[in-house]
C-alpha cells in the first residue's frame, strides 16, 4: 500500500506541475516567489505653433468723400489671448468696393505699417494676402498684451457714381 501511495503521490505532484504551466488550475504548493520588474516608457509630445490676433474695430469708416478724394485711417492689431505661445505675422488682403452694381477697383486703397508713410507711397491693398512685416509679439503674463496697427487709406477715383460702397478688408494671421 505504501508503494500505491508514494506513486500516487509522484503522480499528483506531476499533474500539479503540469496543470500550474498550462494555467488552467491554480493551485499553491508550498510558496511561490514572484519577481519584480520596472519598465519605462518614454512618452513625447510635439506641441503646435498657436497665434491669435483681434482688431480694435471690426469697421473702417473714411466718411463721406468726393471722387478724386484720398483719406486715411488705421486699425489696431492686437493679440489678447494669453494661451498662445508663437508670435502672430500679420496679412492684409480684401475685395473691390461695391455699391449695388458699381464698384471701383481693391489697389484704392493701401496699407502700411508705419503712420508716417503718406497714402501715395503706401502699399495697394489686393487680393492676394500681403505680408506686412507687422509681427504681435506672444503675449507673456508680465506685459501687456503686444499690439502693432496697420494704416489704411483711401483714394476715390473720379467719375464714378455717388453711392455708399463697401469693402471688405481681410487681416489675418500666420505662425
Amino acid at each position: 500500500m505504501n508503494i500505491v501511495k508514494t506513486r500516487l503521490k509522484s503522480f499528483l505532484a506531476i499533474m500539479a506541475s503540469l496543470l500550474i504551466v498550462s494555467g488552467t488550475l491554480a493551485l499553491a504548493l508550498g510558496s511561490v516567489a514572484f519577481a519584480n520588474t520596472t519598465s519605462n516608457v518614454t512618452a513625447n509630445v510635439a506641441v503646435e505653433s498657436v497665434c491669435y490676433i483681434s482688431l480694435s474695430s471690426n469697421a473702417i469708416s473714411f466718411g463721406s468723400l468726393y471722387p478724386t478724394a484720398q483719406h486715411a485711417d488705421n486699425v489696431l492689431v492686437t493679440d489678447s489671448d494669453p494661451n498662445g505661445n508663437a508670435a502672430a505675422n500679420v496679412l492684409v488682403s480684401g475685395g473691390n468696393w461695391i455699391s449695388g452694381s458699381n464698384f471701383f477697383g481693391v489697389s484704392n486703397t493701401t496699407w502700411s505699417a508705419t503712420s508716417s508713410n503718406t497714402f501715395l507711397t503706401a502699399n495697394p491693398l489686393s487680393a492676394t494676402p500681403a505680408i506686412t512685416g507687422i509681427t504681435i509679439a506672444t503675449p507673456t503674463t508680465t506685459s501687456n498684451d503686444p499690439y502693432n496697427s496697420i494704416y489704411f487709406g483711401l483714394n476715390v477715383p473720379g467719375a464714378i457714381p455717388a453711392g455708399t460702397y463697401t469693402q471688405t478688408i481681410v487681416i489675418e494671421n500666420s505662425c
